[in-house]
């Protein structure tokens, strides 16, 4: 295992984000001019010996090399510098001077501080023109002088990498030439940078967006032809609707500019084509202010997805006036009339639609739509009478099943469990073949649990585990009816429970049931090891991996046909010189394309793993998984297991762990759900790093800890994700929350206020706990976490 950790800091890459000072270390000698030996008070002298003093030795420049990498794992690079400083102070061998001095310019690039970065890789390249690695010293040269803004220093240097290591990322790298020609305002050179680039993208993703890039400088030029011709090439092969939507706006701007009216008429196009994004809305406004024709219905349908609703009604309004076909704006209008909260105005727009457009498409929508006014006006009892009532007069509609699911919904929001319960089996009962109909059981249990009416409850439990003892709820059904057979000391209890336990292991309603058979607490803490004999397991793995496939060889090593691909030696190239986001959209790509290769997804978790490109390693290691006879971690070779359910990261998250008194396997369990061990992630959300921690949070904690010189980009490195994470885990979780671990996890993902809330309501009942969220994300992320805390605990725990 400390092999593999030891291989694994050596190879990694690193975060390309501009870091921020880290705390340094207290002094151990007083160095303040305010103080002098004639200000120290009069100290008598004794007999007392003085004692020998004790010197920590220097650590020598091996093991300070090692302590470097570490740090560059963990994103601290201002510990590297040091490290890398030392070696290059003290000595050491010719190779070791080597690294050191190529490692502290890179660490002092991701650091931020660009003229030891510069000063660094200077003399790397002055000092050793035979080194394997100089032409990655001149590509880092140029990603220091761009980011310091030497734009016509970061093109020699780049020049000079492309003359060295070949055209493996001309691409990329002329691309990069032609950015820092454009910064420097060279517009010639970076036109033809621009273009070379272009022929030489291995994807027309690349490609459009150097198109896009070249066409920006021609416009900023005013050579509005040539700009028209790339925002053109782009579309002649662009398939993406929201990609497509963007360069057509660009597109119409461009002409408009160079005083060619027919961009209007692509603004017309684009609204026609994809009205719900935000371009069509920009295109909408300019055709409004140039004051051409627009079709009312389509002006509508931009205003109402770009969320103007007043001038979207007005606009339907319109279109309802002068044509007969107008279901479709009846129901634009309501919605936007109930978006805006009115609730009157809504019901009435619903109502004729249904009244006087029965013929419509969206006619069954409305009345669910209509049902769902009703109740965020407050008037529950209308809302579900709206929704039985269309059941009960249309029970052949496709949308009966869920209006009865949305009736109990709305009971249950409002607090009226036996009335939702009622709904919810009433759904079952008429549509006992729907795919919803197991989960209306369950919620129909839940529901009269809820409301102490334990008989209707476990009735419901019986019928779905009777009826449906296929389905991912079945043991959800058998864990509810062992758990109130127990409180009541029903001698059927350990049986129900230990049905459930077996019914779907290391699935989540399961792990509960065995916990509760066994009278174990929720989230115990099991001791664990991550000392392995790797060679052994792998070994075995390989062989199990051979023998199914039918493959022979070794299955480590990577396939010709991948080392071959242009996915790969871009990828890995990118990754050695710290283009993150492209390296990993390469090998993205690559996945993709081995997707239903087992031998070649082994290797390349493997090959992933030992760069440091996690996520990608673990995602290919589940995938060989689900194709393999296995089908599920807990069944495939343990080695493998691991691979996709790894504990990276373990230096930092074991003593953060232990420093909150938190369980590491429950760590590295969120660690996966979160970021699947990716220091970069960025949600939808905006939560960053490895914790994915959102800025207004690492903030408050950055505050909390007393953290110096708190910036977004502290969140991707793995040493500050982990440390805050913790302790938003710990304090604002746990601690704000009594104690309770389990509300705490939903916490983190939905708020404490949300989880304060939701676990009130459960009265404490970590089952409840769960059917009581109403976030269907924090619910499932609870779920998964359980889930993934089970796997480690099998896969770790002694």
């Amino acid at each position: 295992m400390w092999l593999a950790l030891a291989l694994l800091i050596a190879a990694c890459s690193t975060d390309p984000r501009p870091a921020q000072p880290t705390v340094s270390a207290l002094p151990t000698t007083i160095d303040d001019p305010t103080i002098q030996p004639s200000n120290y008070p009069t100290i008598q002298q004794t007999n007392t010996p003085t004692p020998t003093p004790t010197f920590t030795p220097t650590p020598p420049p091996a093991t300070r090399l090692t302590d470097a990498a570490r740090a560059m794992h963990n994103g601290d690079y201002d510990t590297a510098i040091a490290d890398y400083q030392a070696v290059l102070s003290n000595g050491g061998s010719d190779e070791e001077q080597q690294e050191a001095q190529f490692g502290l310019g890179e660490a002092a690039l991701r650091s931020g501080d660009w003229l030891t970065a510069e000063n660094a890789l200077t003399q790397f390249i002055e000092r050793y023109p035979q080194h394997s690695r100089l032409a990655d010293a001149w590509f880092l040269l140029g990603d220091t002088r761009y980011a310091s803004g030497n734009h016509t220093g970061a093109v020699d240097a780049y020049r000079q990498y492309l003359e060295l290591r070949g055209d493996v990322l001309e691409s990329y790298v002329q691309e990069r030439i032609g950015d820092a020609y454009n910064q420097a305002g060279d517009t010639n050179a970076a036109i033809e940078a621009y273009r070379r680039a272009i022929v030489t993208a291995p994807n027309t993703s690349i490609a459009a967006r150097q198109h896009e890039k070249l066409a920006l400088v021609y416009r900023l030029s005013g050579d509005f032809p040539s700009a028209i011709e790339q925002y053109q090439a782009v579309l002649d092969f662009a398939q993406v609707p929201a990609y497509r939507a963007h360069v057509m706006l660009l597109l119409g701007q461009t002409l408009i500019d160079s005083g060619d009216l027919s961009g209007y008429d692509l603004f017309l196009d684009l609204i026609d084509t994809y009205p719900r994004t935000g371009e069509a809305y920009e295109a909408l406004v300019a055709l409004v202010n140039y004051g051409a024709p627009v079709d009312p219905f389509q002006r509508g349908l931009v205003d109402y997805y770009a969320g103007q609703y007043t001038a979207a009604i007005a606009a339907f309004q319109t279109h309802i006036q002068a044509t007969a076909d107008h279901a479709d704006a009846h129901y634009y209008v309501a919605m936007s009339y109930r978006a805006e909260g009115n609730t009157p105005a809504a019901i009435r727009e619903f109502n004729v639609l249904i009244r006087d457009h029965p013929n419509s498409s969206i006619w069954g929508q409305a009345w669910i739509d209509k049902a769902v006014a009703q109740a965020n006006g407050g008037d529950l009892d209308a809302a579900v009478a709206t929704l039985t009532g269309f059941a009960d007069a249309h029970p052949s509609a496709a949308l009966a099943p869920g209006a009865l699911i949305r009736a109990g919904f709305l009971l249950e929001r409002a607090g009226e469990y036996s009335r939702a319960a009622e709904m919810y089996r009433l759904m079952q009962e008429n549509y006992p073949s729907d795919d919803a109909a197991p989960d209306a059981l369950h919620a129909a249990g839940v529901n009269a649990y809820r409301a102490n009416e334990a008989g209707a409850a476990i009735e419901a439990w019986q019928v779905l585990s009777n009826t449906y003892p296929t389905d991912d709820l079945y043991p959800a059904a058998l864990l509810w009816q062992g758990k109130l057979a127990q409180n009541t000391q029903s001698p059927e209890a350990q049986g129900l429970l230990d049905r459930a336990a077996r019914a779907k292991p290391y699935r989540y309603y399961s792990i509960r049931a065995a916990e509760l058979r066994d009278n174990l607490p929720v989230l115990q803490s099991h001791s664990f090891s991550l000392d392995f004999d790797e060679a052994r397991e792998r070994a075995g793995a390989e062989e199990w991996l051979v023998e199914w496939t039918g493959r022979s060889g070794s299955a480590g090593a990577l396939p010709q046909a991948v080392l071959d691909d242009g996915h790969f030696q871009r990828g890995a190239e990118l990754w050695r010189l710290g283009w993150v986001d492209p390296a990993k959209d390469e090998f993205e790509s690559l996945r993709t394309a081995y997707e239903n290769d087992p031998i070649a997804l082994y290797a390349l978790s493997l090959h992933w793993r030992d760069i440091g490109l996690y996520r990608s390693s673990l995602k290919a290691a589940a995938r060989l998984i689900v194709l393999s006879p296995a089908k599920t971690a807990d069944h495939a070779p343990a080695f493998i297991a691991r691979l996709a359910y790894p504990t990276y990261y373990a230096d930092l998250v074991i003593p953060e762990a232990e420093a909150y008194g938190l369980d590491p396997l429950l760590m590295f369990a969120l660690i996966r759900q979160e970021s699947e061990f990716e220091s970069i992630a960025t949600s939808s959300a905006s939560a960053n790093g490895l914790m994915q921690i959102i800025p207004t949070t690492g903030r408050d904690i950055a505050q909390a800890l007393g953290w110096p010189n708190y910036s977004v980009d502290d969140l991707y490195k793995p040493y500050v994700s982990v440390k805050f994470g913790a302790f938003y885990l710990a304090r604002r979780g746990r601690d704000f929350l009594d104690g309770d671990l389990y509300a705490a996890l939903a916490a983190y993902n939905g708020g404490p206020g949300n989880a304060l809330r939701w676990r009130d309501l459960a009265r404490g009942d970590p089952d409840l706990l769960l059917e009581t969220i109403t976030l269907n994300e924090t619910r499932v992320y609870l779920l998964l976490i359980r889930e993934h805390l089970a796997m480690y605990q099998l896969l770790y725990g002694k």
